[in-house]
């Protein structure tokens, strides 16, 4: 279900993420707190009612804290109506949604739905017992009549049955991804009060920003849960939030690269919660009133518009100037106002523009040929008119537009950087990207409509994000997309259709980040262990930063148990699809009787302790065993060389290297087909001598 957004201005700054309304102390305990913990975890800013009651918080400030929430969580129980409050703040929160677009999450915890959409039962008894309390006569009758349409209207809203989960962590997650998805992070999740965090990155940053012509490779060290992954989190995420601002800004003629920091170092911005540029409101508010106060009475005469009274009078009295160079006007989902084309024709300079749910008629010929960033939600078309110029675009937000095409004719954007397309459920095919030189982050987020991915794709040699997310729809990825070399981080999250990963995988030399989650890939690449970027996976239940679930990937190829004799003999006279071996307790001069069964072996598996024994194993497997291979008739379609090396493991990678190029090319001469794919690096390197 789609929830409106504000279009008042009043409310364009939420005080907090989400607020959660719910009634008992035995849903607080269990059900409550378990999925606060989660929203705190992933960064999520909640009102949580807990103890505020009890401490003297008036109703007043809870419907203050209702107003100041993107997200409401309402949790139905038994108990949920013997608590006016609960009522009151139910009340409250449907009036959110219906004004100002706040979105309403309905949990159902071990209650009928019904039960509350029609306030029957035990539930509706309890209602009415409260209202008695609380009023007599009219009152009574209004009371119920309110508190009755707010429970119908709220459990009409899709939401979540806790009976068709297994268990209620299960549950919070789900309910924490979609709250995401609303919030439309584009970041990683630090913690919610990180002490001291500041500071470090901020010393960070600024060596990065002293190297900003070299590549920086930073290390951080120090012991487990002092802060490593959060710090790296943060750091992360103010490199790519700026990384973006600087583009436009740069785009705009402004030095955003010079700028941004001295900004920051003079505390006049500050990188905020979700990693958005922030200004403390009275230096906001003193901007705003030096521009207004150059000409007052003639808004059409200001640099930037984005009060809505202003906004509305310029565009309907066709009042606009070449000085105005950004514009925002946000508009209800359900708004039926309708703006003509042609009132932009004067805003010729016009570099920014954001609209939220503008219906726009006529001509976009006369919208502004210097526009460097368009963001416009909920965009009306099925595609882009080709009358509208963007030549000079860098970044294209898009988001829960109506489009089912991009255009209809492919459009030559040379300087388009980002094109963020999310939550366009009619999306049905991407644009040829054969026309999108510059663009370097794709984010397709929530497509669901999505089938077809251009195979131009693989053209894109400065992308370094693609983000698929959610587009359930997408059964498959073009070949080509493996051929991007500067891609950096890739998200599949979601697609459930998605069921391959290929082993062209290994072609993005420059994967730092992998996140497949919830796909129907039932195997890693064989080849994702070769990436010598790649720094963090989550896929096929594998998932943290690569060094640490490297083995643990490699292990599941070679179970499900480590004595190949008893794995192996079942193989023996069978179809034989045995592709993995492990060899770390054997003498694999054994092995020769059962090499004719293995005729799919892709990988071996080789685990000593010393240096001396390794040397020994490995001269075994190829000057022994690679004649049996060959003798014996194993594929040299699945005999290729590869050499994997995992994290602190390199300097034995280096010894097995010098090994196989000595026996190999040296004593036995033999060519590369003939030996096994994976020779899997697994020492301890406290143990080598």
């Amino acid at each position: 279900m789609e929830f409106a957004s504000s279009s008042s201005s009043k409310h364009q700054r939420w005080i907090h993420d989400v607020f959660i309304n719910f009634r008992g102390e035995d849903t607080r305990r269990k059900f409550v707190s378990h999925l606060h913990y989660a929203f705190s975890n992933a960064g999520v800013n909640t009102f949580f009612d807990e103890q505020n009651l009890v401490k003297g918080m008036q109703l007043q400030e809870l419907m203050r804290a209702v107003e100041g929430s993107q997200i409401a969580i309402v949790v139905f129980s038994k108990t949920y109506t013997e608590s006016t409050w609960c009522l009151e703040e139910l009340e409250k929160i449907i009036k959110c949604h219906e004004t100002q677009g706040q979105s309403v999450l309905p949990v159902f915890y071990d209650i009928d739905p019904s039960d509350v959409r029609h306030q029957k039962g035990e539930f509706g008894k309890a209602l009415e017992e409260a209202a008695q309390k609380s009023y007599s006569g009219e009152q009574l009758k209004h009371a119920l009549s309110r508190w009755g349409r707010a429970l119908t209207k709220a459990s009409g809203i899709t939401g979540w049955d806790v009976r068709n989960f297994r268990n209620e962590a299960e549950l919070a997650k789900q309910i924490v991804n979609r709250v995401q998805t609303l919030l439309d992070y584009e970041v990683l999740s630090i913690t919610e009060f990180p002490v001291g965090l500041d500071s470090r990155v901020q010393e960070v940053m600024g060596f990065i920003e002293k190297r900003s012509t070299q590549v920086c490779t930073i290390g951080i060290w120090g012991m487990g849960g002092s802060g490593k992954t959060t710090l790296a989190k943060a750091i992360y995420n103010q490199i790519h939030h700026r990384g973006y601002v600087t583009e436009i800004l740069n785009g705009c003629g402004l030095c955003a690269d010079i700028g941004i920091p001295v900004l920051i170092e003079r505390s006049l911005i500050k990188v905020e919660k979700k990693n958005k540029l922030g200004m403390h409101p009275l230096l906001q508010e003193m901007g705003r009133e030096i521009i207004r106060e150059n000409s007052r009475k003639e808004p059409g005469k200001h640099s930037r518009l984005w009060f809505q009274k202003d906004v509305v009078e310029v565009l309907t009295k066709n009042t606009g100037t070449e000085a105005i160079e950004g514009l925002v006007l946000k508009m209800h989902l359900t708004s039926i106002d309708c703006f003509k084309a042609d009132s932009f024709e004067k805003l010729k300079r016009l570099r920014l523009l954001q609209l939220d749910h503008v219906q726009l008629a006529g001509n976009y010929g006369y919208l502004s040929k210097e526009l460097r960033w368009i963001c416009w939600k909920g965009f009306p078309s099925n595609y882009l008119p080709n009358n509208f110029d963007m030549e000079d675009v860098i970044a294209i937000d898009l988001k829960h537009s109506h489009l089912r095409f991009v255009w209809k004719q492919p459009q030559v954007l040379g300087s388009l950087k980002v094109l963020n397309l999310s939550h366009s459920r009619y999306l049905i095919e991407t644009p040829d990207f054969s026309t999108l030189p510059s663009l370097e982050q794709l984010i397709l987020k929530d497509c669901p409509s999505l089938r077809k991915v251009h195979n131009s794709i693989g053209d894109l040699c400065n992308i370094v994000l693609i983000n698929f997310k959610d587009c359930t729809g997408l059964s498959n990825l073009p070949r080509e997309i493996y051929k991007l070399k500067s891609l950096k981080t890739f998200i599949l999250s979601g697609c459930s259709k998605i069921d391959t990963l290929e082993e062209d995988i290994a072609q993005m030399e420059s994967l730092t980040t992998l996140i497949a989650e919830n796909t129907a890939v039932k195997k890693v690449p064989f080849s994702i262990v070769r990436s010598k970027c790649i720094g963090y996976i989550s896929l096929c239940g594998f998932e943290g930063l690569a060094r640490n679930v490297f083995p643990s990937i490699i292990q599941s190829w070679v179970s499900p148990t480590m004595n190949p004799l008893f794995r192996i003999r079942p193989f023996c006279g069978t179809s034989c699809s045995l592709v993995s071996m492990d060899t770390q307790n054997n003498i694999l001069g054994d092995l020769a009787p059962i090499l004719r069964s293995l005729s799919n072996l892709r990988s071996v598996l080789v685990q000593c302790e010393t240096e001396v024994q390794l040397s020994k194993q490995v001269k075994t497997i190829l000057v022994e065993d690679v004649v049996n291979f060959k003798e014996f008739g194993i594929s040299k379609h699945h005999l290729r060389s590869y050499l994997i090396g995992i994290g602190s493991y390199k300097q034995n990678c280096n010894i097995l290297n010098d090994i196989i190029s000595e026996v190999t090319f040296s004593s036995l001469a033999l060519p590369l087909s003939t030996i096994p794919e994976l020779f899997i690096l697994a020492i301890d390197k406290e143990n080598i001598k």
